[in-house]
């Protein structure tokens, strides 16, 4: 014999409402439900994950906005690449919105990419091995 099922509570009714909605618009939140801090590098190119190892998340954005406002980028294009990942967008979501404003044709493989690529060269200049 099964268990009954515990009938969700009004916050978690109104918690699933409002991350199915954030899901469905392209919000990819760095913060688990249980309020842990999730990697955000994209599930399908985890080679971010080496580059990442050795800063904190909050040192990394520190560092993505400072690399933002220092590096002179290869393209307006690149940099605003750069621009939406620092808000904590991942390849897909930006993607998405530069097909939307018809910035550019590339596929998510090439901006994920053009991201890694300047983790890498962020790296070389603030992280010291």
């Amino acid at each position: 014999m099964s268990r009954p099922k515990q009938q969700k509570t009004k916050l978690e009714e109104e918690t699933d409402f409002w991350y199915k909605k954030l899901k469905e618009s392209g919000f990819e939140d760095i913060e688990s439900r249980n309020g842990d801090i999730r990697s955000c590098v994209p599930r399908k190119h985890r080679g971010y994950a080496q580059l990442l190892d050795q800063m904190a998340i909050t040192e990394y954005y520190e560092g993505c906005r400072e690399f933002l406002n220092t590096y002179q980028f290869d393209s307006e294009l690149e940099k605003v690449i750069w621009e939406y990942h620092t808000e904590g967008l991942g390849a897909e979501t930006i993607t998405k919105i530069l097909h939307k404003i018809n910035a550019t044709k590339y596929k998510r493989t090439s901006i994920e990419n053009i991201l890694y690529n300047l983790v890498r060269k962020m790296k070389a200049r603030y992280v010291s091995t």
